[in-house]
């Protein structure tokens, strides 16, 4: 795949996903010509080309962020519909000559996937365990980044009409609702803990900058639930581990403990299926489990030929799977079904 054709592709993705100044963007570099791109060509020398376009725009969002581009600052959101594509290009082709070696760093490090809006699938998850074993929750979450949904607790929801969790929380997150209400009760959370090949470290004012850059620019409501949520995440101290996933699952489930539901969770994996191995592990885990200390496993799988998510749980004692519900790839839209 060519650079431009990167660009053009990943343009209509934006564009569905509620991003139109990034879709905008990366259309008017698609269009240029090939000389146009080679300062973009330069910095990511080495790297696909289908990876480019996402780390380019949370490269120059950071430039934007962090104060140090003022040109930029003029045609970004909220100010690019004021701007024509001619001073967006000038401006972002003035960020490649001034600041080369922030541009080249962006584009070889893929941008952390953090968006605590995906809780609102996972939470109606939770609360459903919760009703149905009775006990507080240990949380255990593979592929866990930043390790803001280990504290979904912490947000505020409102599925349809009917809100949960924290009062005026600074996450506030509610989907588009549709179907049942998931069990509205208290949930006590016991442990939690979670592990990442590179988890960021909260602790640095310039790593959460580079996690609130990966959110397009022209979704400040995204920003702001973020924002909050890596605060909440930084205060509550580092739970996430750096290790390999089957290494640290392993000392996870090595043992059921009495008067505690443990709850594996992850969102979608690469945006395909999980890994046969890691299912067998949890399977194998479930075998164990006892009435009084049950397993849970809650995940987003990818549903074939499909852009959606399936809402996944399995319980044991039993290993019975049921499909919750269902959620598009980042939760803005949810249809509930619920245990049943």
């Amino acid at each position: 795949m060519k650079l431009r054709d990167a660009f053009a592709a990943q343009a209509d993705a934006f564009e569905r996903a509620g991003s139109p100044f990034t879709a905008r963007l990366f259309r008017l570099i698609a269009a240029k010509s090939d000389a146009a791109l080679a300062g973009i060509a330069a910095a990511s020398e080495g790297e696909r080309p289908d990876t480019l376009p996402e780390r380019f725009a949370a490269a120059l969002h950071w430039l934007v962020l962090e104060d140090r581009d003022a040109g930029l600052s003029t045609v970004f959101p909220p100010h690019d519909r004021e701007v024509s594509d001619a001073e967006i290009w000038m401006a972002v082709a003035a960020a490649l000559t001034t600041h080369p070696r922030a541009v080249a760093a962006g584009l070889a490090h893929p941008p952390h996937r953090c968006d605590p809006m995906i809780c609102g699938a996972l939470a109606p998850g939770f609360l459903t365990i919760a009703a149905l074993t009775g006990l507080p929750l240990a949380l255990s979450q593979t592929d866990a980044g930043a390790g803001t949904d280990l504290w979904w607790d912490r947000f505020g929801y409102r599925f349809g009409p009917v809100p949960w969790g924290v009062a005026d929380a600074e996450v506030d997150i509610r989907p588009e609702w549709s179907g049942p209400t998931p069990p509205i009760r208290p949930v006590r959370i016991a442990k939690r803990a979670g592990c990442d090949a590179k988890p960021p470290d909260l602790g640095r004012p310039a790593m959460r900058m580079r996690l609130l850059a990966g959110i397009p620019a022209d979704q400040p409501g995204r920003l702001l639930r973020l924002a909050g949520a890596l605060e909440i995440a930084r205060e509550g101290g580092p739970i996430v581990e750096a290790a390999d996933v089957t290494e640290w699952l392993t000392g996870r489930l090595s043992s059921p403990e009495p008067g505690l539901a443990h709850v594996v969770f992850h969102g979608a994996v690469g945006g395909g299926p999980v890994p046969e191995g890691r299912r067998a592990m949890v399977e194998v885990a479930g075998e164990r489990a006892i009435p009084d200390a049950p397993l849970a496993w809650l995940r987003l799988e990818a549903e074939r030929g499909s852009r959606d998510l399936s809402i996944m749980l399995t319980l044991w004692p039993g290993g019975e799977t049921r499909i919750l519900g269902r959620s598009d790839a980042v939760a803005r839209r949810i249809a509930w079904q619920g245990w049943g």
